[in-house]
Formats: structure tokens, sequence, C-alpha cells
């Protein structure tokens, strides 16, 4: 009975893409594309170079049969604006992808990667990036806030790229970055590439790095001696797989010359955000106990004991891709369509209801899981002779849910008139 449920739940969400609330549901999916922004020095002493690295999966575009290959075309534009929200700088153009079957259009792992660059005065930034398909004329759009720093000192490091694959040919390296960051994947160690700017008399340095997790606790770090001459040096350094728990986390390299202490100020510093995450999850579960925690909605008592009886984070890890397994609704597909759809009503509703409480927790939480967005709201704020109160209706479920706010702090809750079990009746 739950995975007759679970499937058409799934398929009860599918035409709710146009209704109420809905419209945002889709960001917290899987996500569109990623970028990367990284600032290198110019040559000119009043600017830094920002490199911006797009990626785009083939899932997310819309491939056409172009006689035996099937081809797909997008737009890019990258827009720099200042405090002021003013555009400082733009660059657009197109890219032209071709694949040689339909299977590698669907292909989990294959994506687009391009880039630009651009001249930009040091300070703090907001970059948009734009994808638009050239199919469909959709657009996705990324932002977010970056800092261009000065490298003009007697000793400075560019930002720090995280290599996702380190190829030599004849002596001829080639990288590819990685862009999302997530470094879950990395078993054999991690490769760092950045700018070395040596206007020292110095050539024999220690690059110094850490790994910092969310209260910027140092969990890992290492040293590798580097010899840079004086001038431009372009750097690779490789440290350990630092076998990370899943989460976000900072990566920072200090650079400093050989012999000299920690602190000593003659040093140059960066960071880069990275995170450790399950392929196939998405992206919102950063924190597998509480991605267990948040299946009570529609796991069974007996699958959640078992989920909850795990002890290490392999066995955890091992018992919830089987969970999910065992509820995929297109089990010949990679992609789970309900986990998806699951964790994107989970990471809403921490969004958009959390209170005194996380968001899946509450009321309108627990609602908006189990049942999807409503297909009507009707909103009353600042009502004078009553407390705020909110009305969601489900037209096809014939039932509609009364919450109100008995705090005045935003905390709405199902009024008495609504008991619980009647929401998990619609459960079953």
């Amino acid at each position: 009975m739950k995975t007759l449920f679970m499937c058409a739940w799934l398929a009860a969400a599918a035409p709710l893409l146009a209704q109420v609330e809905n419209a945002q549901l889709q960001g917290y999916s899987l996500p569109q594309f990623s970028f990367d922004a990284l600032g290198y020095a110019s040559g000119d002493s009043t600017t830094s170079r920002l490199d911006v690295y797009v990626e785009v999966p083939y899932e997310n575009l819309s491939f056409v049969k172009s006689g035996t290959q099937f081809s797909a075309q997008y737009e890019a534009t990258v827009d720099l604006l200042d405090e002021s929200d003013v555009v400082v700088n733009e660059k657009s153009w197109t890219e032209n992808v071709r694949v040689a079957s339909y299977d590698e259009t669907l292909a989990k792992g294959q994506y687009s990667l391009t880039q630009c660059k651009m001249n930009v005065k040091p300070g703090s930034y907001t970059i948009l990036v734009q994808i638009r398909d050239a199919e469909t004329r959709k657009a996705m759009r990324r932002k977010r806030s970056i800092t261009i720093r000065s490298l003009t000192g007697d000793l400075a490091i560019s930002d720090i790229m995280l290599v996702n694959r380190l190829s030599d040919d004849s002596g001829q390296k080639t990288i590819v970055p990685n862009i999302s960051g997530n470094v879950a994947n990395s078993t054999g160690g991690m490769y760092l590439f950045f700018e070395i700017y040596n206007r020292l008399a110095v050539d024999s340095f220690t690059v110094h790095t850490t790994i910092a997790g969310a209260k910027d606790e140092v969990v890992a770090s290492y040293d590798n001696s580097y010899r840079a001459p004086r001038g431009m040096t372009l750097a690779i350094v490789k440290i350990p797989d630092p076998r990370l728990p899943t989460g976000e986390y900072i990566l920072r390299v200090q650079l400093m010359p050989a012999g000299t202490a920690k602190s000593d100020r003659e040093s140059a510093t960066a960071g880069h955000a990275i995170t450790v995450h399950w392929s196939g999850v998405p992206p919102s579960v950063m924190n597998l106990d509480l991605a267990i925690e948040e299946l009570r909605y529609i796991a069974s008592n007996v699958e959640m004991d078992s989920l909850l009886a795990a002890k290490t984070e392999q066995d955890k890890l091992g018992r919830f891709r089987a969970f999910w397994k065992r509820h995929d609704p297109t089990p010949g597909t990679e992609r789970n369509e309900l986990m998806d759809e699951y964790y994107a009503r989970v990471a809403y509703s921490n969004g958009h209801f959390k209170g005194f409480l996380a968001g899946w927790k509450t009321d309108m939480g627990m609602v908006y899981i189990i049942l999807g967005p409503p297909d009507d709201i009707d909103r009353h704020p600042f009502e004078s002779d009553t407390r705020p109160y909110e009305v969601w209706q489900y037209n096809r479920f014939q039932r509609s849910f009364l919450f109100v706010d008995q705090s005045g702090f935003g905390d709405y809750r199902l009024s008495p008139l609504t008991p619980l079990s009647d929401i998990w009746q619609l459960n079953r």
C-alpha cells in the first residue's frame, strides 16, 4: 500500500507545476547548471582578471535530431553588478553541443563546459549567470556574491581552482575544473590549481592547506613544499583524500616563505567553498541523519526503525539508498524522480515555513510535503477581529485546511477543526 501511494503521490505531483506556490519549487530540485568565478592577476595594477566557468548538464538542454547526431544550443550571459546593483560588466556568447546518440543527451555526468574572462577593479560584486536554451527559450539563472581581490603585493596567490581531472600528455598538462565544488569522489586525493605571484627574493615556499567545517573548526590540514621563482608560477598541489563526512566546508590555502611561522605577515591566502555530497542524491540533502529523519511522512514504522538502527555513516547511506531504490517509480533510469520531488518539497518547506521549528516540521510543512502545493490559497494576514489565518484548498482531494497564526509571529498551525489523522489518511 505504501509503495502504491508513493507512485500515485508522484503522479499527482506532476500536473502541479502550474499551481499556486509551485513556480518556486523547481529551484529546490536538481541544480540546472553550476558556475564558478575565480580571480587572477591581469597584468594591470588597477584590475584583476575574473574567469567565469559555466557547466550545463546535458539533461537540462533541449537536443534535436541533426542528421545522424543530436544537437543543442544555448546562450550564456554573465553580468557583474556592483554594490549599487549597477551592471559594470557583461559578457554574452552562444554555445553549440553535439552528441552521437540520444542516450548521451540524458546521461548523468555529461555536460557542456564553457567560460569567459573579464578585467575588473577589485571590490565586492554580485555575479549573475543566465543560460537560455535556444530551442525552448527557457532561461535558467543563478547568482552569488563575490569578492575580487587585488593581487599586486610582494606575495600573492590567485583564487583556488578545484581540479576535477588532470592529465599529462608528453609534459602538456590539461586541467578540467571542478565547477560544482563537490569533492565526494576525490578518493585518490584532491588537486588544487592556483597562480603564485612572487616579488620577493626567495623561491622556496610552504603551502599550508586547511579544511574547516561549518563552525570554522579545522578538520584537516596539510603542508606541501613548493618552489616558485620570482614572477608568476602556475601551481598544482595535491592533498590526500580528507575522507570528510557529508556537509559543507571551506578549503583555505596559505603560502609562506619556507621556514617562517604560520602567523608571519609575509604570506598570501585564498579559499574556496567545497561540499561532500553523494551522487544521485538531491543537492539539498547535506546531512544524512537529518535526511533520514525527514522521511517520517512517507516511510513506514518498520522502515524508519531500520534506518535509525544503522550505526556507521556507510551503513546509514546503504540503507538510505536501499529505501529509495525500493520506492523508485522508474527503476530503469538513473534518476529517482520521487526522491527529487520529496526533498524539493522538504527544501521548499524549510525555506518558506520555518518559525520556532524547522520548516519541514511545521504544520504547513507537513501538509505541503505530504500533499504538495495547494490549488488555491486564501490569505488573511491583517484581520482586525481574528488572528491571521490562511486556507489552503486542494481540489483534487476535495479538502481545505485552515492554518491560524496563534502567536502573531507567523507560527501558523492547523486549526483543531482539522485533525492530523485526516491528513495522514490522505497519505494512504
